[in-house]
């Protein structure tokens, strides 16, 4: 394990070599152990922090930061409760803790109030539970494909995600190229990249111990209701955690003010597709 972590660690700090903007490194402590986050962008920027989904690092967003750290001073984060530099000594049991530690993340880093939050996938998750305890800190929050939130996760891709626990190439690769369907049709270069992807997810798999996570929740019918912060929901048509077409209905009976979207001709892959877009999106959302 240790020589796997090294491994890791070599490859991490390749791969922050091509980060394409200037950034700061920052490490801060917290309850639950050491968080890692990346500043890029003016600290007289507004503040715009980013939730990677799992299995996923704050490298994640360096083809998009360009374009995000131009208007906003951009926050991304390792996530503790994930692979990256972070490092958690105590383990997270419950939703207060993943949104204590998060809160603790935004005092450490001295952001005050209004700083826009975005998260994809199951970080689409934990920044909708941040917005329900700490409303008062937030301007705006994005979720793209949040895992859970808005519908349950339908059973079919619970069965198919437990293949991933099999210690075999072949299930992982299965896994994903039904997930991100999209993008293993789409081209010969989105397929490319989609098994660099599994490949990485291979890796880190060596490198770290299983952590298995709080299970993502869905928002009651009150607690949508009422959702307090400006909220733009992005979603692909072809999602396969749940139904996109339901979720977007949910969301307009419930809170009609929420704003939405269907990205068409994608799935769970919206962001690796039509990145571009969905940047754009975000960028006029917030403006």
């Amino acid at each position: 394990m240790k020589d796997a972590k090294e491994k890791y660690l070599s490859y991490y700090e390749q791969e922050s070599k091509t980060w394409p903007v200037l950034y700061e490194d920052i490490f801060i402590e917290t309850s639950y152990g050491r968080t890692f986050i990346r500043k890029s962008g003016s600290k007289e920027l507004p503040a715009l922090v980013l939730l990677a989904g799992s299995m996923s690092t704050s490298l994640m967003w360096k083809a998009s930061v360009e374009v995000l750290s131009q208007e906003y001073c951009v926050y991304t984060i390792d996530n503790i409760y994930d692979v990256g530099l972070s490092v958690q000594d105590i383990a997270m049991k419950s939703t207060d803790d993943l949104t204590t530690w998060l809160n603790e993340v935004f005092i450490r880093l001295q952001l005050n109030n209004n700083v826009n939050l975005l998260g994809i996938s199951y970080g689409g998750w934990v920044a909708s539970q941040f917005a329900l305890k700490y409303a008062n800190k937030l301007n705006k929050l994005i979720l793209i494909a949040p895992a859970a939130t808005v519908l349950p996760i339908e059973s079919k891709f619970i069965i198919k995600s437990l293949w991933m626990l099999l210690p075999f190439k072949y299930f992982t690769k299965r896994f994903f190229y039904w997930l991100l369907n999209d993008m293993a049709q789409k081209s010969e270069i989105s397929k490319h990249e989609l098994d660099r992807y599994i490949e990485e997810i291979l890796f880190y798999k060596k490198c770290f111990r299983n952590q298995f996570l709080i299970n993502p929740s869905v928002l009651s019918d009150e607690e949508l209701k009422n959702f307090k912060t400006q909220t733009l929901f992005l979603v692909g048509e072809n999602e396969k955690m749940y139904s996109a077409k339901d979720a977007i209905k949910r969301v307009v009976a419930l809170n009609p003010a929420m704003e939405y979207e269907l990205v068409h001709d994608v799935g769970h892959d919206l962001f690796f597709l039509k990145q571009k877009y969905i940047i754009n999106r975000v960028l006029s959302f917030l403006d």
